[in-house]
């Protein structure tokens, strides 16, 4: 079964990151941002035996990329999935912000 994710830098979230110690980014530093999380897939992702694990990025205008688990699994199992990989990106580059919103299956 697949569930796919959009992620994409919350705006609303800058000061949070600020606090944190990133910096916030202007919409070119956004896109090298994301193009470079795309480009790095597998490596950057947790080894996770229960998803296999695809990133596509998105048209630089939509600040973004679509990540795609496909496991045999229900979406709780995924949804956290997301989240503690979400948190671990954020630690790594408070810069990013990053939130993610569940696609409809299709």
């Amino acid at each position: 079964m697949k569930f796919a994710y959009k992620v994409w830098h919350s705006e609303a979230h800058k000061s949070t990151a600020k606090l944190h110690g990133g910096h916030t980014l202007d919409a070119a530093g956004i896109s090298l941002k994301h193009q470079a999380l795309a480009a790095s897939r597998q490596e950057q992702v947790e080894s996770d035996p229960a998803f296999d694990v695809t990133m596509k990025l998105l048209h630089p205008s939509l600040k973004g990329v679509i990540i795609v688990l496909d496991a045999e699994g229900d979406s709780d199992a995924a949804d956290e999935w997301i989240v503690r990989y979400l948190v671990r990106l954020n630690k790594l580059d408070p810069d990013l912000c990053l939130i993610a919103e569940p696609l409809p299956a299709g």
